[in-house]
């Protein structure tokens, strides 16, 4: 594996459209089935009974659950490897940058099942970030070769989430992207010093993160029912999952339009598209296919500032379950109300948003306006509000964009839930 590319800097082929160096054609390539019609109708029919059946059923993905989001796979005839051993490129406007894929029907369709309860979770493969996107429980979601929007703490364990791709080293196996951790537990732990982030990508020749191994052992332990979507099965260690829980008396059903190695342990197997597989579940269960939106949770509070005592306004964003995230190129607050002389402007340009706000009286107005790096359409989305009491919780909020109708929903938003640290 050592003149492979990065599994990483494969994938950004796809936003930067450079020619990486060639890899060899071993496994690549393989011709593609889609068997008859009824035949897959049958076989839809079986998958259903199976899902509904498990005691607990667990989801293994693979690169083709995305192909239908613009994201190339790997070895299919159109896949990445596949072309680079033919020093071919994708044409321009046939793929979609990972930055602005849309989940597929599949990752929506698991999105379904997993609130019905008729899975337990998902472990896989794929590092484009859209299971989380999609809104999957993250608990219960192992992203075996990282997730190209997540950084990590290795000190703590801390997550955060960027709207960019946190990998940034040329260095196959550097992962340190020059941003920190800004815990303070953790910095006091170290005398002050704040710790280096690390980006989560798993490339060739390197383990998975325990946390992702942790989660997909838990899950593989007792199912009986595994669904293989999208995978050809031939990357080790993570395709193993899918082999040892069959081997150990799981049923086995594999959805993907090429041959895997492991076809022959399969109780179904069905040549299809994944969107055509999970469509057709999702219909025969009369389960409603969840619509996306792009939701990131905006909190405002305040404060005094430990050297000049003067009031400051912090504005935070996170993903839906608490994970800091950045979201924002920039940030504008206007602050207007009684007591002030006239009302002022002040722009932030970097993380962690911090605003001063000299003049801190009950009853002073603030517009927040937060410009998102616009990756799917999203213009920029304002807030009024009456600024909180430093002594009062943050002020939350949930944003939510439909990138098919346009515009953002703005609701309040409960009290923040607990976020765990998660092991390194």
């Amino acid at each position: 594996w050592g003149n492979r590319p990065s599994l990483d800097s494969l994938m950004d082929t796809v936003e930067r459209t450079e020619r990486p160096e060639r890899i060899d054609a071993d496994t690549i390539g393989a011709p593609e089935t889609v068997e008859a019609a009824a035949s897959r109708q049958s076989k839809i029919a079986q998958l259903v009974e199976l899902i509904r059946g498990a005691r607990k059923c667990v989801v293994f993905t693979g690169a083709g659950i995305s192909t239908a989001s613009g994201i190339p796979d790997f070895r299919s005839p159109r896949g990445l490897w596949t072309l680079q051993a033919k020093r071919k490129l994708h044409k321009r406007g046939e793929t979609t940058p990972m930055r602005s894929a849309l989940p597929s029907a599949t990752h929506m369709a698991l999105v379904a099942l997993e609130r019905a309860g008729l899975i337990a979770g998902v472990v896989s493969q794929n590092l484009d970030g859209l299971h989380r996107k999609s809104g999957l429980r993250t608990a219960t979601l192992a992203d075996l070769h990282g997730d190209r929007n997540s950084e990590f703490c290795p000190r703590c364990g801390a997550t955060y989430l960027r709207d960019y791709a946190t990998r940034n080293q040329l260095e196959v196996h550097v992962h340190t992207t020059g941003r920190f951790c800004t815990r303070s537990k953790c910095a006091a732990s170290a005398r002050g010093v704040a710790a280096e982030l690390c980006d989560t990508i798993v490339n060739f020749g390197e383990s998975s993160r325990a946390r992702d191994t942790a989660v997909a052992d838990a899950l593989m332990d007792g199912a009986d029912v595994v669904v293989v979507l999208g995978s050809s099965l031939t990357v080790f260690p993570a395709a193993g999952y899918p082999e040892d829980a069959a081997l150990r008396g799981a049923r086995l059903a594999i959805v993907n339009l090429q041959a895997t190695p492991c076809d022959r342990l399969a109780a179904l197997r069905l040549f299809c598209t994944t969107d055509e597989a999970m469509l057709g579940v999702i219909d025969a269960l009369g389960l409603e296919l969840p619509r996306w939106r792009l939701t990131r949770i905006l909190e405002i509070s305040t404060g005094r500032d430990r050297r000049s005592g003067e009031g400051v306004v912090h504005v935070r964003t996170t993903d839906i379950d608490g994970t800091p995230m950045t979201c924002a190129r920039f940030v504008d607050v206007k602050v207007c109300g009684r007591g002030l002389r006239k009302p002022f402007f002040v722009r932030a340009h970097a993380e962690p948003w911090t605003i001063p706000l000299p003049d801190l009286k009950p009853g002073v107005g603030l517009r927040v306006r937060l410009t998102p790096y616009g990756h799917y359409g999203d213009g920029p989305v304002t807030i009024d509000c009456d600024a909180p009491r430093p002594a009062d919780p943050p002020l939350r909020f949930r944003l939510s964009f439909d990138p098919t109708a346009g515009g953002w929903e703005i609701a309040p938003e409960e009290p923040a839930p607990v976020v765990t640290s998660e092991a390194s």
